[in-house]
């Protein structure tokens, strides 16, 4: 079992078997590797030799050759194996048809293709009886087609992925190693294989920033790739990557669209003082040539300044301007009958007020309308009204109701009694070709005659844009949101720069309609909105103070834990306002894992951005990943773990997250209160921390005590409470209240 190469360690195989520790930094994974017949002072209780090194997490039961030496750690009462390199495959016939029935099992696994053993027996064939050696020496287009004419019984689209696959697994481990040493997240290595299999390395050191930020990898750990291979500090790649990021992190902050340059200029700066070259400085001249060779950049001229939007979102404001030109249009409706009304009231069991009343006129004309108001004061009554009255008119005409995020389109189904959708589901995103999607836009529009779009306040310049290009000239378009809640996640600020141009028809409901024995959670949130400290306390709605954040916390996680169902997820959730600090979601999902999985064994889990995922554990993405079906907000609970990441249920589907997908999804036991938007939960546990005052304002406490359906109890330290409802949310920096209303730019690069 064992070799000894002059100039280098000993070679040992054996099966990998389990991963014992990870360390985050310095990137080191302690493993079991399971030898067979080894007689040895040093192997573990469980069979195992100790080994140390950069390493993925392989199946159990996966062949490995390790290079290295035995070393003595004073923690240890064995030798370990210190690993220098690592080979996933041997030259015998065997292993060749081993690597191939794991490739299989994660081609079952992860894409349910069939890989059976009479294709694994000619792949084998096919590369005369060493797989490796076939692929290590061939480009992927090369092997793929010699594959395809020696084994064309196999469906294509599993030989395709089953080739995809193996390079992916061949250049996995030196892509690992390679990252690690520049601190690196591992999933970043998952991507890149994904993308460029076993020239991932090659690639990466050839363009560190482009492919770096493809990786997800922040400018700093580009730099420092850059740098280690020779690159320029002044380089053109460089400056662009610097500036954008800067735009981009600035723009991310702050959910503007678009910065002035002094503020542009002084975070790169800051960026520069941090970065690989602190000593070289950039000057206004290496700044502005730069920005203005930029295609991803627009500079605009206001009497303020110049602007400096990103690219997309310039379109994104430009494009909406447009749409709303040509759907605003608001023709009479000669089927509109008030009349109806009072039937209307009958059979849905309610009585509206005149300024409810008034709302159903949205249906007099076409164009595109607003109708805006706080809980409670009838906005989703109107909404009934409003589709039961168009049903009338246009019998057989579709009516299309879509929200942000699954949450609040479900939310709308239940009140509503009608199918709801997504926005990206109505627009019916779907995959074509290398990475694009196509979706409805205006050659192919959703075949819909009035469109219902709730939570506006959610909604972002992107998603849109992308809707209106869709909506059919001559629709009627009815915008509803809660001007108070928080922004969008995203850039923009669409719901409020509407509102502000004045130029829609709109309907404010103001009046709170009172249930029959009152509710303590919608009184109080509009107390929060006046200002008023004095909250009623009640079963229903607790306020705890403290004058450690660690008391806090500790009730907070107690209460958690004895409300926690995971057959309900939405049966209590945890708010704050920052991920970051001792009181952010980071460390406070932490805490819950701990105690939730203390008892699990440890071959079930997942290490991903310094998280141990395991099944059960609640999740949230971040992202909308059009392709795999998920959107930014989407919760859901973790079924399954594989090698390559897990699967997660999201109602009734199932999404499987790998590779750049593992960026895109964080523990959701605890959730900032931006993240739980268009969400409810029965009982919604608040914490608000002191550290982070300048981030808590009246319009997120606001928005995290509406999220509540039953219950609500605040948790907070000091002053943070009184310091909240004091401090209004920041206006937005954005363009398209401009442009609606007219005011043209000049544009200086084009």
């Amino acid at each position: 079992m064992f070799q000894k190469k002059k100039g280098a360690g000993m070679k040992i195989k054996g099966r990998f078997d389990k991963i014992y520790e990870i360390k985050k930094s310095p990137s080191m994974v302690y493993f079991g590797l399971y030898v067979p017949g080894m007689v040895d002072d040093d192997i573990q209780e469980d069979g195992c030799l100790k080994c140390s090194g950069i390493i993925p997490k392989y199946e159990k039961g996966t062949w490995l050759t390790v290079e290295g030496e035995k070393i003595k750690e004073e923690t240890e009462e064995r030798n370990i194996f210190q690993v220098s390199a690592v080979y996933l495959l041997t030259e015998t016939e065997k292993m060749s048809r081993d690597f191939l029935k794991r490739v299989a099992k994660e081609l079952e696994d992860d894409y349910e293709l069939k890989l059976s053993p009479t294709g694994i027996k000619k792949i084998t064939e096919a590369c005369d009886q060493d797989v490796v050696k076939f692929f290590e020496t061939r480009e992927m287009e090369t092997a793929l087609r010699e594959l395809t004419e020696k084994c064309k019984r196999i469906k294509k689209e599993t030989l395709e992925q089953c080739v995809h696959t193996i390079y992916r697994r061949i250049g996995e481990y030196d892509v690992v190693k390679y990252l690690a040493s520049f601190d690196c997240p591992m999933e970043a290595s998952l991507t890149l294989v994904e993308r460029y299999g076993k020239f991932a390395v090659q690639q990466l050191k050839e363009h560190p920033y482009q492919i770096g930020y493809y990786a997800g990898l922040d400018f700093f750990m580009r730099d420092k790739i850059a740098r280690a291979e020779q690159k320029q500090p002044l380089d053109e790649e460089r400056i662009k990557a610097l500036l954008y990021t800067a735009l981009n992190d600035i723009l991310k902050s702050s959910g503007s669209t678009y910065v002035f340059y002094p503020e542009l200029k002084e975070r790169v700066n800051q960026m520069v003082e941090k970065s690989s070259w602190p000593e070289i400085a950039l000057t206004d001249t290496h700044l502005i040539l730069t920005m203005g060779e930029m295609n991803n950049l627009v500079l605009e001229k206001t009497k303020d300044g110049v602007r400096i939007y990103r690219k997309c979102f310039f379109q994104y404001e430009s494009s909406i301007t447009k749409d709303l030109c040509r759907l605003n249009e608001r023709i009479p409706d000669e089927t509109f009958n008030p009349d109806e009304i009072p039937d209307i009231e009958r059979k849905l069991g309610i009585t509206y007020d005149i300024h409810q009343k008034n709302a159903l006129d949205v249906l007099k004309t076409s164009g595109v309308k607003i109708i805006t108001g706080g809980p409670g004061t009838g906005k989703t009554t109107v909404v009934n009204g409003i589709i039961e009255l168009y049903k009338r008119m246009h019998p057989g005409k579709r009516i299309l109701l879509c929200a942000p995020t699954g949450r609040a389109a479900q939310k709308m189904s239940e009140v509503t009694g009608m199918e709801s959708f997504t926005i990206c589901r109505a627009l019916e995103f779907r995959p074509f070709g290398d990475g694009e999607m196509r979706h409805k836009d205006k050659d192919s529009p959703i075949e819909a005659s009035l469109l219902i779009l709730d939570e506006m306040s959610m909604v972002d310049e992107e998603i849109f844009s992308l809707f209106l290009d869709a909506v059919k000239t001559g629709s009627t378009v009815i915008l509803i949101g809660d001007e108070n809640q928080l922004q969008s996640v995203c850039s923009g600020n669409v719901l409020h720069d509407l509102i502000r141009t004045e130029k829609f028809e709109m309907h404010r409901f103001k009046k709170v309609f009172r249930q029959k024995n009152g509710n303590t959670i919608i009184d109080n949130s509009y107390k929060v909105l006046d200002g008023q400290l004095d909250l009623e306390k009640n079963a229903q709605f607790q306020i705890h103070r403290y004058w450690k954040e660690e008391t806090a916390i500790q009730d907070i996680l107690t209460e958690f834990e004895h409300s926690y169902d995971p057959k309900e997820i939405s049966k209590v959730q945890i708010l704050t306002a920052t991920r970051i600090g001792m009181s952010g979601t980071i460390e406070l999902n932490k805490k819950i894992a701990d105690v939730f999985n203390k008892d699990k064994e440890e071959e079930d889990f997942f290490f991903s951005r310094g998280y141990v995922y395991h099944v059960g554990d609640k999740v949230i993405f971040s992202r909308n990943n059009y392709d795999k079906g998920y959107y930014n907000g989407d919760i859901g609970i973790i079924l399954q773990i594989n090698r390559n990441g897990f699967s997660v249920g999201l109602g009734e589907d199932i999404i499987r997250v790998s590779g750049k997908s593992l960026m895109e999804v964080s523990p959701a036991f605890a959730i900032t209160v931006h993240k739980s938007q268009g969400s409810e939960a029965g009982e919604i546990l608040i914490l608000l921390s002191d550290e982070y005052k300048s981030m808590m304002t009246k319009n997120l406490l606001f928005t995290a005590i509406t999220r509540a359906k039953k219950k609500v109890q605040i948790y907070y330290v000091n002053d943070a409470f009184s310091s909240c409802i004091k401090t209004r949310q920041q206006e937005r920096k954005t363009g398209l209240e401009e442009k609606i209303k007219g005011v043209r730019r000049e544009i200086l690069n084009g």
